[in-house]
């Protein structure tokens, strides 16, 4: 059912953006790879309490390397994120 998928959504968003508090982890190319996910996710949720962990898995994978910031960047992160303000 839609209840349970949005669970499972918030719970691997949680569960992400701890592992992401380690920068080795956050700076990893599978994290790095997930940002259009996280990205699509705040598009689709705007107003859901998952916001608040997708900001932190992005604020933690875009400071942990360049890279994590170009992906960011290039997924039209700052597009996203601007029109959440």
């Amino acid at each position: 059912s839609s209840d349970n998928r949005d669970a499972y959504l918030q719970l691997s968003i949680t569960v992400l953006a701890a592992f992401c508090r380690v920068p080795q982890i956050a700076a990893s190319e599978e994290m790095i790879n997930k940002i259009p996910l996280i990205l699509e996710a705040i598009s689709r949720e705007a107003g859901s309490p998952i916001i608040e962990d997708c900001y932190e898995y992005l604020f933690l994978v875009s400071t942990a390397s360049e890279e994590g910031v170009q992906t960011l960047y290039k997924s039209g992160g700052l597009n996203v994120l601007a029109s959440q303000m």
